[in-house]
């Protein structure tokens, strides 16, 4: 699953992403070895790698890809039957590209399941041939759970997928009714699993359905400003508690005071410091922004209706040079002075913020400030280089680019002709 907050300690590092281990974790790793029937020890060992190395490739798999795609604050944490990341989305994440995290994981499941299979001297093509002794442990907890994470029912990872497809179709009930639909084909596991246990004893089927059908009844009793919790290496990526954060800041700028924000959630620095340069704070509304820009402050996004008159006065208030050191809040920063038309401030803060992070959406931005200052041969080369990731094409429809189309090296640089 991928939240919207960090672990408060780290058990370790991998790949620069701190991974929290949990009770529940070790709960689990007991079960595993107890499920080893007479204790062979190289069997028992061999599932507690594949359960514990397996959940850790899957969660590694979204958290590279939010890092990839500008998240910040990207974290792992594993507990009992729940592997789940946390990362902080750029203000600007496509669906697209949370799809993409979502389908990670499972992706990095099965490959390297598929992987170890093939070192381990198994035939792909021949389930006889993967199921047998070890090789079994590594299909279970690769391949086939990797693939099990792709179904369609929430907070599974491709549930995620269908569900930013209904919000695509029904932004503000998108996801609240595929959760319903989710609800419904979760009972009909349970359905299935106990008329199946009936004939057979017991069937694999029935916790996993009982689980998703809890989650489900619990996120839709929450409420629309809530998430589920994940099931065993699920991804529930960004949904209603956003929703209800970015109505929260939304209804900020025109209250008196920030009021109540979902659970994991917060007012953003600007919208606190708003507040504070009303009421004479210079002082606090100057320490808000700047830490913003110092390091990770919690879950929060700038308001799209924050009136230019109330973020002019507070644009200047963080003395230069300033920070770069947080990508979320260097990036809000960027884009603030964007919107206020001081394009020449926001793209030399937007080459400190590149230079730091080496951000493809930053040096997007860049670019369309200097094709609106009118230097062409600058800006595409900002634009060649953002361009290096294939998913910045999408913001090539920019009216700020315009300028740039009838250039001779406009397609040269890999974007499409006018």
């Amino acid at each position: 699953m991928a939240m919207n907050s960090s672990p408060r300690n780290t058990s370790f590092r991998l790949l620069g992403f701190p991974i929290k281990l949990r009770l529940g974790f070790f709960f689990v790793i007991l079960f595993v070895l107890g499920r080893s029937g007479t204790f062979d020890l190289k069997y028992a060992v061999g599932s507690v790698v594949a359960y514990a190395g397996f959940m850790i490739i899957h969660e590694l798999g979204h958290a590279v890809a939010a890092r990839r795609y500008g998240c910040t604050d990207v974290a792992i944490s594993l507990d009992f039957l729940i592997g789940y990341a946390m990362f902080r989305p750029p203000t600007d994440i496509t669906k697209k590209r949370l799809a993409l995290i979502s389908a990670a994981g499972p992706a990095a499941e099965i490959v390297t399941g598929l992987a170890v299979l093939l070192a381990m001297g198994a035939d792909l093509t021949s389930f006889d041939s993967m199921r047998v002794g070890l090789r079994g442990v590594v299909l279970w907890f690769g391949p086939v759970l990797g693939a099990a994470n792709l179904i369609p029912i929430l907070p599974l990872d491709g549930g995620n997928i269908v569900a930013l497809g209904f919000e695509k179709l029904h932004p503000r009930q998108g996801r609240r009714l595929f959760q319903k639909v989710s609800l419904g084909l979760s009972i009909a596991i349970v359905v299935y699993a106990l008329s199946n246990a009936r004939t057979n004893g017991w069937s694999p089927f029935l916790l996993p359905g009982i689980m998703l059908t809890m989650m489900n009844l619990t996120g839709m009793r929450a409420g629309p400003g809530a998430t589920t919790a994940p099931p065993a290496q699920a991804s529930a990526v960004i949904g209603d508690t956003a929703t209800a954060a970015a109505r929260a800041e939304d209804e900020a700028w025109r209250a008196t005071d920030p009021g109540a924000f979902p659970a994991g959630t917060g007012p953003s620095p600007w919208v606190k410091a708003h507040h504070a340069f009303k009421r004479g704070d210079i002082g606090s509304a100057r320490w808000a922004l700047q830490q913003s820009v110092l390091s990770p402050t919690g879950y929060w996004q700038l308001s799209d209706t924050a009136p230019h008159e109330a973020l002019l006065p507070l644009v200047d208030l963080v003395p230069d040079p300033v920070p770069v050191d947080d990508l979320h809040g260097a990036r809000t920063y960027h884009h603030v002075l964007h919107r206020l038309g001081f394009l020449r401030r926001g793209a030399e803060y937007g080459a400190r913020v590149y230079d730091r992070h080496r951000d493809s959406f930053t040096a997007h931005q860049v670019s369309i400030e200097l094709a609106l200052l009118g230097h062409g041969d600058h800006a595409m080369s900002w634009l060649k280089t953002a361009l290096a990731d294939p998913l910045e094409r999408e913001r090539l429809g920019d009216p700020g680019l315009d300028s740039l189309r009838n250039r001779p090296d406009w397609v040269g640089s890999g974007a499409p002709p006018r």
